[in-house]
C-alpha cells in the first residue's frame, strides 16, 4: 500500500508487481507485471480496479518483448472483499494479461 484515503470513496492506492509463466501456440516465457491500482469504497466491500506495464520474456528468443503487437500494457478491475481491520481478503475480476481471476488470501 503506497497510502490510504479512510474518509475518501478511494480508500488506498497499491503498488503490485508479479512474474508468472505462461505457454501457448508453441511459446514459452515469463511475464513480469507492474500495476498501480486503487480500492474505491469504505467497508468490506471494494471495485478494485488498476493498469500498468507488461514485459514479456521469450524463452525460444531469448529476448523481452510484448505479447501481442507492441502492447506493453496490463490492467484489472474486479470486486475485493476485505473488513478494514480483517486479514482474509476474497478477490475476483477480469484483467490483462491474467484472464478471469479468482483468489484467497492473508493479509499481514
Amino acid at each position: 500500500m503506497i497510502f490510504q484515503l479512510p474518509k475518501s470513496s478511494f480508500h488506498s492506492f497499491w503498488i503490485r508487481i508479479g512474474a508468472g509463466p505462461w505457454v501457448g501456440w508453441g511459446s514459452t516465457g515469463i511475464n513480469y507485471v507492474s500495476t498501480l491500482s486503487a480500492l474505491l469504497g469504505r467497508r468490506s466491500a471494494h471495485f478494485e480496479f488498476g493498469s500498468g506495464v507488461l514485459v514479456t520474456y521469450w524463452s525460444q528468443e531469448k529476448k523481452l518483448k510484448p505479447i501481442i503487437n507492441e502492447r506493453y500494457i496490463a490492467g484489472f478491475g474486479g470486486f475485493r472483499f476485505q473488513k478494514p481491520t480483517g486479514n482474509f481478503v476474497f478477490r475476483t475480476g477480469l484483467g490483462w494479461p491474467d484472464g478471469i481471476y479468482l483468489s484467497l488470501g492473508y493479509c499481514f
